[in-house]
């Protein structure tokens, strides 16, 4: 599952949460520098924050593998949100402790 724009700007609740995101999407042209005569940067701010789910942090086609921090599923709208330090950490710290709770738990994918 890919975190989309609609579930950051939703605030689509989802029941295996393991982190919460709230800066704005940060949309850059996909130039960058080259693209004079567009805005360097469009912000949309968002009206709350979101849930980020597990399961946009494990691997589709490994078993036993999680992600944290920017290489988790979302889109790219998503993931100009999502793509921030403080974001990552707490995504980072969810998997941690999804992670230990599964061994602890024995329940390996």
């Amino acid at each position: 599952m890919s975190l989309t724009q609609q579930h950051l700007e939703s605030s689509c609740v989802f029941d295996d949460a393991i982190a919460y995101g709230g800066w704005s999407m940060d949309l850059h042209p996909p130039e960058g520098v080259d693209a004079p005569n567009e805005e360097p940067c469009e912000q949309h701010v968002l009206p709350h924050l979101y849930d980020i789910p597990l399961r946009t942090c494990v691997a589709r086609d490994i078993q036993n593998l999680m992600f944290a921090g920017r290489n988790i599923s979302a889109t790219h709208v998503a993931f100009s949100s999502t793509r921030v330090m403080a974001t990552c950490a707490v995504v980072g710290q969810g998997v941690g402790t999804a992670a230990a709770l599964a061994v602890r738990t024995k329940r390996l994918a």
